[in-house]
C-alpha cells in the first residue's frame, strides 16, 4: 500500500497542494465569481466532469477531516502556506492584497443595484486577479526551500489522508484517470474544431 501510495504522490501532489492550501480559497472564490454569461454548451456537463467534481469534493472532505483530526499536519500546512506567501511578496505579487479585493469583488457583485456592464467589469477585473495570483503562486513554487516543503507536507498529507480514510488511494488513482480522459476528450475537439476550419476555408 504504501509502495502505491509513492507512485501516486508526484502526479497528484499539485491537486493536493492546491486544495488544502489558501489555493482551495482561490479556487472557492472562483466558484462564486461575479455572474458571467454562460457559453454554448455548458450547462450540458460531460458525465466524466461531473464525476470529476464528485471525486475532488470527497477528496476535500477528506482532507478536511484529517486536518481537524491532526493539528499537527494542521500547523505544518500553516507553516507552509505562510511560506508560499512570503515568498510571493519577495517575487513581487501581493497575495494578500488580492485575495482581499477578490472577497471585495464577490460581495459587491452580490448587491442587486449592479448594473449588467458593471457586473462585467467586475467579472473581468476578478478574473484578471486570479489569473496573477495563480501564475505568482506558480513562481513561488519553483523555490528550492518551498519545494521542499511542499513534498514534505503532501506526503505526511497522504498518509495521514489515507490514514482517515482508506478509500484515498483509491480516489487519488480514479482522479488520475479522468485527467487523462478529460486531456484526450481535449484533443478530440481540438482536432475537430481544425477539421472544421479546415472544410471551412474557401477552395483556392
Amino acid at each position: 500500500m504504501q509502495r502505491n501510495s509513492n507512485r501516486l504522490l508526484p502526479t497528484m501532489a499539485a491537486a493536493l497542494a492546491s486544495t488544502v492550501l489558501s489555493c482551495a480559497a482561490i479556487a472557492q472564490q472562483a466558484e462564486q465569481a461575479p455572474s458571467q454569461q454562460q457559453q454554448p454548451g455548458q450547462q450540458q456537463q460531460m458525465p466524466v466532469q461531473q464525476r470529476a467534481q464528485e471525486v475532488q469534493a470527497e477528496l476535500i472532505e477528506i482532507q478536511r477531516t484529517t486536518l481537524e483530526e491532526n493539528p499537527e499536519l494542521r500547523k505544518e500546512g500553516e507553516q507552509l502556506e505562510e511560506l508560499i506567501t512570503e515568498t510571493m511578496k519577495e517575487q513581487g505579487a501581493n497575495p494578500e492584497e488580492d485575495v482581499e479585493r477578490l472577497q471585495e469583488l464577490q460581495q459587491q457583485a452580490q448587491n442587486p443595484n449592479v448594473d449588467q456592464a458593471e457586473r462585467e467589469k467586475m467579472a473581468q477585473e476578478f478574473q484578471q486577479i486570479q489569473r496573477e495570483l495563480i501564475m505568482a503562486r506558480q513562481q513561488a513554487a519553483q523555490d528550492e526551500e518551498v519545494q521542499q516543503k511542499q513534498e514534505q507536507f503532501q506526503t505526511s498529507m497522504l498518509e495521514a489522508m489515507q490514514e482517515t480514510n482508506p478509500r484515498t488511494e483509491e480516489l487519488l488513482s480514479e482522479m488520475q484517470e479522468i485527467q487523462v480522459e478529460q486531456q484526450r476528450q481535449l484533443q478530440e475537439q481540438f482536432q475537430q474544431q481544425q477539421q472544421q476550419g479546415n472544410q471551412q476555408q474557401p477552395a483556392k
